[in-house]
C-alpha cells in the first residue's frame, strides 16, 4: 500500500542509534500499556471480590442476629402462658429458621466464586509478570 507522505526506513546498520532509541520506545510502551490493561483488570476482580466478602459478612451477621433473636424468643415462649402468644412465637421461629437456611444455602455459592475470582486474580497476576518480565528482556 502506498500512501503519500513521509517513508521511514531505520535499520539497524545505518541508523544504530536512531533504532536503539526505537527499540526502547517500543519496549516501554508495550510494557506501560501491558501493565495498566494487566492492572485494570485485576482491580475489577478485586473489586468484586470486596462485594462478595461484604456480601458474606452481611449474610454471617444476618444469620447471628437471626439465632439471637431465635434463642430471645424461645426465653418468652417458656414464660409465656397464652397458648395463641405461644403460637404466633413459635411460628416466627420458624419462619426465622428458614430463612437462616436459605442464607446458608447461598454462602457455599459465595465461597465458591471467591475461590475462582482470586484464581483468576493469581492467574492474571503471574501472566503480567511473565509478559513484562518477556518484554523487559527484549
Amino acid at each position: 500500500m502506498f500512501r503519500m507522505g513521509y517513508d521511514i526506513s531505520l535499520n539497524s546498520d545505518e541508523y544504530a542509534t536512531e533504532m536503539e532509541n526505537f527499540h526502547t520506545y517500543a519496549r516501554q510502551f508495550m510494557s506501560y500499556h501491558y501493565e495498566q490493561s494487566y492492572a485494570r483488570r485485576i482491580e475489577v476482580i478485586d473489586d468484586e471480590i470486596k462485594d462478595l466478602d461484604k456480601e458474606k459478612k452481611k449474610n454471617e451477621k444476618d444469620i447471628d442476629g437471626m439465632t439471637k433473636r431465635i434463642g430471645n424468643i424461645n426465653g418468652r415462649i417458656e414464660k409465656e402462658t397464652d397458648e395463641l402468644k405461644i403460637n404466633e412465637m413459635r411460628t416466627e421461629v420458624t419462619t426465622l429458621e428458614a430463612d437462616i437456611e436459605n442464607i446458608q444455602n447461598l454462602i457455599p455459592g459465595i465461597d465458591s466464586k471467591l475461590e475462582e475470582l482470586n484464581a483468576r486474580k493469581d492467574q492474571l497476576n503471574t501472566e503480567a509478570h511473565t509478559y513484562l518480565g518477556t518484554i523487559g528482556s527484549l
